[in-house]
C-alpha cells in the first residue's frame, strides 16, 4: 500500500531501532518525542507536520520495540497502536 500516494499531504516520520538498544532508551526517545513537539519544531520547523498520537503506528511486518511498546501502555488515550 503506498501511503503516499492515498495522502499526498502527509510526511511519514519513522525512526527505526533493534533489539539491541534496551528498552529504557526507546521507552525515553518515544517519552521525548511524544512530549517535545513544541522544541522538535523550535529546532527544525518541518516538524510541525509531526503528530505524536499517530506514533504508535504499526508498519507491517515490522514489529514495534517492546520499549516503546511500553510507553504507548503508559499513554492510554493519546498514543495506540494501530
Amino acid at each position: 500500500m503506498n501511503h503516499q500516494a492515498d495522502q499526498p499531504d502527509r510526511v511519514r516520520h519513522v525512526l527505526i531501532t533493534n533489539t539491541k538498544v534496551s528498552d529504557e532508551v526507546v521507552y525515553k526517545v518515544a517519552k521525548t518525542l511524544h512530549d517535545g513537539k513544541e522544541d522538535l519544531v523550535a529546532t527544525f520547523p518541518p516538524f510541525a507536520l509531526f503528530q505524536p498520537q499517530n506514533m504508535a503506528k504499526v508498519l507491517e511486518g515490522v514489529p514495534l520495540h517492546p520499549g516503546a511498546m511500553k510507553y504507548y501502555r503508559k499513554s492510554p488515550g493519546e498514543v495506540t497502536p494501530h
